[in-house]
């Protein structure tokens, strides 16, 4: 069974809230057990540096579906202009 401190949801919420607000990258528990949460409220919290070093343990453990996925989805956004994450997805020959 997954054990989450009871406030790291609220602080991941309120942090999200706090970036999208000030621009101000923000911090909040670790998900620990749940680096798939984890992995998108790093991109809209401001830690671009994390959020690309949880594509890039992704895709280094096969899970091209799930950085495709991503990928796709409207919530990495934050990351499209990261010159990191463009060659992440080179690497991965994700290209649209």
């Amino acid at each position: 069974m997954l054990e989450i401190e009871p406030e790291a949801p609220t602080a991941a919420f309120d942090a999200v809230l706090a970036y999208l607000r000030t621009g101000a990258v923000q911090t909040f528990p670790d998900f620990g057990a749940l680096p798939a949460v984890a992995f998108y409220l790093y991109a809209h919290t401001g830690q671009l540096d994390r959020a690309n070093d949880e594509f890039e343990g992704r895709l280094r453990q096969g899970g091209y579906a799930s950085v495709s996925s991503f990928h796709a989805d409207h919530r990495s956004d934050a990351l499209r202009a990261d010159p990191r994450y463009q060659a992440l997805l080179l690497q991965a020959r994700i290209a649209w």
